[in-house]
């Protein structure tokens, strides 16, 4: 009778500790809410499930059907692998409050439109440089070389402004030359001509004329 009684007292001590060691945890997310508790206080971990302990029972992924809280149904439970589901799953912002995820279409159409602007822009930019470039080429200023004397230029190539050698020198023969800065004249080749005072205004005659009695002839 003792045996049996001891063997007895044996099966039901596992049960008996077990409900000795049980407590409800009412912090638990399974009585405050279940998933929307987890995505108001935990942000990322969103899924309530019964078979964990830590963070109020809230995970970062959906639990198994045996692991899902009271009132819930695994056709409830969002997978993370869903890329769809996981753009448009709550989640918490500062405030803790749960806020819904932009999809991927409208971040796609978001892109398109901001690169389409910057192409856009792009272009104009393209376009007021170029029209800058070929205002500045009109309104250039003078350029030495190019046969045309202009603004301060004294003269430039064959353009003299109508100047001899007998305005500016002495001389009253040769062939008056621009200097290759556009700025001066060159007077080198300026010389006396036929009739000059070979002693007062003192140069070489021009061409085959030699200086007689002071005089080129």
């Amino acid at each position: 009778m003792t045996r049996t009684l001891l063997a007895l007292a044996l099966a039901l001590a596992p049960a008996a500790l077990a409900l000795a060691c049980t407590a409800t945890n009412e912090a638990h997310c399974n009585f405050r809410g279940g998933d929307e508790f987890c995505a108001s206080a935990h942000g990322e971990r969103r899924f309530c499930s019964v078979c964990v302990a830590e963070f109020d029972g809230c995970a970062d992924a959906a639990p198994d059907a045996g692991c899902l809280p009271e009132g819930s149904s695994s056709a409830s439970a969002v997978t993370t692998d869903d890329p769809s589901a996981a753009s448009t799953a709550p989640s918490s912002d500062a405030t803790g409050e749960a806020t819904s995820g932009t999809s991927s279409a409208e971040a796609s159409s978001s892109s398109s439109a901001t690169t389409g602007e910057g192409s856009s822009s792009t272009t104009a930019s393209s376009e007021t440089a170029t029209s800058s470039t070929s205002s500045d080429s009109d309104t250039a200023g003078p350029s030495c070389g190019d046969d045309m004397a202009e603004g301060q230029e004294s003269c430039d190539g064959d353009d003299l402004k109508g100047m001899t050698c007998a305005q500016i020198t002495p001389w009253s023969g040769g062939a008056l030359a621009c200097a290759d800065d556009c700025m001066s004249f060159d007077v080198t080749g300026c010389c006396l001509g036929e009739g000059s005072d070979c002693l007062l205004t003192p140069n070489k005659c021009c061409g085959m004329l030699t200086c007689v009695v002071n005089t080129c002839g």
